[in-house]
């Protein structure tokens, strides 16, 4: 057996996971556009009920009594349940979705669609199930929603990419490790390819919450501080 290593040098955008909702406490907006919204709402001094959720997802990092009574606290650190902040989210995007199908194709109805929603390989199995709650929450059909490891989706996608690193990721037996390093956590995982194309997970997941948050905190701080002067 023998172990790879693939480099990946492509440009990467991700959104903000950020929810912002109105005084009446009903969704406004998701990702840079709640920011958005709420920092120019903050700078002309129009943003008194307005709340804004940033970065919310880590509460699930290691939190062993998750339930619906959970919380989490928007930026001016006003607690709020937690299971609605995250089924908004899923219910933007699911939204987007539709939409973005509804515009590249024709005739896909949407009870022909299967959704996968990736998480963390170090989120225990009481996040994976409060992920499920929130995406039922959201209304989308649980018997055709899964949950993936983020790690074992990158292994999939990889084999999309150029010739070498298909190349590198084809046999049989083959080894590989993946270091995923997301906004909240770093995660690492060490994989097999199976003789049937599935992937076998040969050790246990490791990493922890030293996501991009934690290391480029001057970006993160001075935008907080600006909301902070406007609180």
């Amino acid at each position: 057996m023998t172990m790879h290593s693939v480099q990946l040098n492509q440009d990467n955008f991700q959104i903000t996971t950020s929810v912002l909702l109105n005084p009446k406490g009903e969704f406004d907006s998701f990702g840079f556009e709640a920011e958005d919204s709420y920092a120019s709402k903050a700078e002309d001094d129009k943003h008194e009920g307005w709340r804004l959720f940033r970065r919310f997802k880590m509460i699930l990092h290691n939190n062993k009594e998750l339930s619906r009574a959970t919380t989490v606290e928007d930026i001016a650190g006003k607690s709020h349940q937690a299971l609605p902040i995250f089924s908004m989210a899923i219910k933007f995007l699911h939204k987007h979705l539709l939409q973005a199908v509804a515009n590249q194709t024709v005739g896909v109805l949407e009870k022909e669609i299967s959704y996968v929603i990736t998480v963390p390989a170090i989120w225990d199995d009481n996040a994976k199930e409060f992920m499920r709650t929130a995406a039922e929450e959201a209304g989308l059909d649980g018997t055709r929603v899964k949950l993936a490891l983020e790690s074992e989706a990158a292994s999939i996608w990889c084999e999309t990419l150029d010739v070498d690193t298909k190349a590198a990721l084809a046999g049989t037996g083959t080894q590989f490790m993946v270091i995923d390093l997301g906004g909240g956590t770093a995660d690492i995982s060490i994989q097999e390819k199976k003789h049937d194309g599935s992937l076998k997970k040969i050790h246990h997941a490791s990493g922890g919450p030293w996501g991009g948050i934690y290391v480029t905190p001057t970006i993160s701080n001075s935008w907080n501080k600006f909301l902070e002067r406007k609180q």
